[in-house]
């Protein structure tokens, strides 16, 4: 089954056997096009643009977190790969997991996730060995695995990976925007895994930062909580994946910034490492998005999705910083591509246009917006929360 919009190609394929992945393109995954199953969590489907990447789509973020988190945790954040426990998942979350838009509740340490098919075997590998029960999520994630014949089973009871592969996880708790910022970061990952020339770049780029950025980086990385372990791969690859969001973006470092910078109440070595930076916040993250979009632009750059047409969100957050004096105020100051609708919201009453423009921008905005009727974006803004941190950083040279 394949399914073409007007101009921009959209594309998913349903298998004759069950046994086969469907395919989907980064433009269909990003929509949210396939449909799940009642009797499902999530889909599972090869991606066109690179058959190295198996993408998940999940039914919502509470499903992919029992499905994906503890592998994550074991993969990403244990240095000595231990299984962790449903509770101590549980506590992480609530102390470090991020919103989701929709849901409005915590959805897990991340937003969206990317996983080393061997990690994932060697997983399951160890829950068997050690008599580790599987949650649900965990459960409906190895049998359709095996069943699709990415995992093997070994006759020693273990688990072994049929080709080379990474999983990317995303779920439909999240709006459009924030799925295609989370694709762009979790594809980043894949790419760093699978392409050497890709690795090479993004890791002399790492290298070549001053050692007092590095460990300023590595600090809020480890101290956030999410990336615990602070290995040298996992710091490069996140560096890289969080620095071509936009610097005031809250999809890039400032969450980090920020989620190190409230968890950092006792001292570590991680934070110590964090508050040790001297230098300009703001300027670092401008630099390390230039470098960085220098080198990922060459592979991303066809994954764009050319679905929809949306506002230039700078804009929109730029006209609706100020409260204007009447609606007629603030129809003048919308972006240039709402000129064809702006003469009918002239007519609305103010209710009226609140609730017109949340439709219209809901699926368009950074994940810090609200649909709150009388505050479309939230007080204050990534980047009064990015000076307020440069002010604690600057006292504490005194």
């Amino acid at each position: 089954m394949a399914v073409g919009y007007a101009k921009n190609r959209c594309y998913w394929k349903v298998p004759e056997k069950r046994s086969k992945l469907m395919i989907v393109d980064a433009s269909a995954y990003v929509s949210a096009v396939p449909t799940i199953s009642k009797s499902s969590s999530f889909i599972m489907a090869s991606l066109y643009e690179n058959s190295h990447v198996v993408a998940l789509d999940f039914r919502n973020s509470s499903r992919m977190s029992n499905a994906l988190e503890r592998i994550s945790h074991f993969a990403e954040a244990s240095t000595r790969m231990s299984i962790p426990t449903r509770k101590d998942i549980a506590a992480l979350i609530k102390k470090n997991g991020t919103t989701c838009t929709k849901d409005g509740g915590p959805c897990g340490l991340a937003a969206g996730h990317d996983l080393k098919l061997a990690d994932v075997a060697a997983f399951f590998t160890k829950c068997k060995k050690e008599g580790v029960e599987l949650t649900k999520g965990e459960q409906e994630l190895l049998s359709k695995l095996t069943r699709s014949g990415l995992l093997l089973r070994t006759r020693q009871g273990s688990y072994a990976i049929s080709s080379q592969k990474v999983l990317i996880g995303m779920s439909r708790s999240h709006n459009k925007s924030d799925r295609r910022a989370i694709f762009k970061h979790e594809y980043s990952h894949v790419l760093y895994f699978t392409n050497p020339v890709f690795r090479k770049k993004v890791s002399s780029a790492w290298s070549s930062l001053k050692q007092s950025q590095r460990k300023f980086l590595r600090g809020a990385m480890v101290a956030s909580g999410i990336y615990a372990s602070g290995k040298k791969w996992l710091m490069e690859t996140e560096a890289q994946a969080h620095a071509i969001a936009p610097p005031l973006s809250i999809d890039g470092f400032i969450a980090l910034l920020l989620k190190a910078d409230e968890n950092c109440t006792k001292p570590s070595r991680a934070c110590r490492d964090f508050y040790s930076y001297r230098g300009n916040i703001r300027g670092l993250l401008f630099y390390l998005n230039r470098m960085y979009t220098r080198i990922s632009n060459e592979w991303l750059l066809e994954l764009n999705d050319p679905t929809h047409s949306f506002p230039n969100v700078d804009k929109l957050i730029k006209a609706h910083n100020s409260e204007p004096s009447s609606i007629e105020d603030l129809v003048k100051e919308l972006p240039e591509n709402f000129a064809e609708i702006k003469l009918d919201l002239a007519t609305l009453s103010r209710q009226q246009f609140h609730s017109r423009i949340d439709r219209i921008i809901s699926d368009n905005v950074p994940r810090y917006v609200t649909t709150a009727p009388r505050s479309i974006f939230r007080d204050p803004s990534p980047e009064q929360l990015l000076n307020d941190l440069q002010r604690k950083f600057d006292s504490r040279r005194r």
